[in-house]
């Protein structure tokens, strides 16, 4: 396992290098928001989640809204996502418990997040860490292969390969999510918590790519066990 010293390096050096996330700074401030993004993002593309989003943004602005939108035009409007008629039907059924047993608002515990649709510990973390003040490591594909190759975790990269949610493939629920998580939170310290998620993610989404990453231009690449590696740039 790495030292103390190496973790909080690389996560300053990820943290420099990746000062912002698109995905973390669509929701303009507004937990709404940031749990539609996330829950839009399911096993899509941030370049394809960001600007439909941004899209949707401009005709809802509250639960409400969305519990007024039919279900054919939200339909129609997330089309371009993956999984665009589940997350639909969930979004809808989302809008209506926030507005019907929340006043509108986003719950703030992670029992009352865990229980809406579609929202498994990625996204409750993510809610938790970026509105709530409750700083907590959400684990995905990036973070999960990222901290493997660097030697961090030993849970097996068969991750994410298929996830659980009322019978359908989910990107947020998966059977080592938790064990991931758990190895993190006790090696990194807690004042770093809150940015695991967007560096990793920005990390993997430019250069520790899941197949061919490019390790010649990595920032962190000293760093790094390249545990799984077999082909890289």
């Amino acid at each position: 396992m790495p030292s103390q010293t190496e973790v909080e390096a690389v996560l300053n050096i990820l943290n420099t290098t990746y000062p912002t996330l698109a995905m973390h700074e669509v929701h303009g401030g507004d937990p709404f928001r940031m749990l539609v993004a996330v829950i839009l993002s399911q096993r899509s593309r941030d370049s394809v989640t960001v600007p439909l989003a941004a899209q949707l943004f401009e005709h809802i602005i509250t639960a409400a809204d969305l519990d007024r939108m039919p279900l054919e035009e939200l339909t129609d409007r997330i089309r371009p996502s993956t999984f665009y008629q589940q997350k639909a039907k969930a979004l809808k059924e989302l809008a209506h418990i926030l507005v019907t047993q929340y006043q509108g608002k986003v719950p703030q515990t992670e029992e009352q997040l865990l229980a809406l649709p579609r929202v498994g510990r990625k996204t409750a973390n993510i809610i938790l860490t970026t509105f709530f003040n409750t700083p907590q490591i959400a684990v995905d594909t990036h973070v999960h292969r990222i901290t493997y190759r660097l030697g961090w975790t030993h849970t097996k990269l068969s991750l994410l390969k298929r996830g659980r949610h009322r019978g359908s493939p989910q990107q947020d629920e998966m059977p080592t999510v938790e064990e991931t998580e758990r190895q993190l939170t006790t090696l990194i310290p807690k004042r770093f918590h809150s940015i695991v998620n967007r560096v990793f993610v920005a990390h993997g989404q430019t250069i520790c790519f899941p197949k061919i990453p490019k390790c010649s231009t990595c920032p962190i690449e000293k760093y790094c066990q390249k545990r799984g590696v077999t082909t890289q740039q």
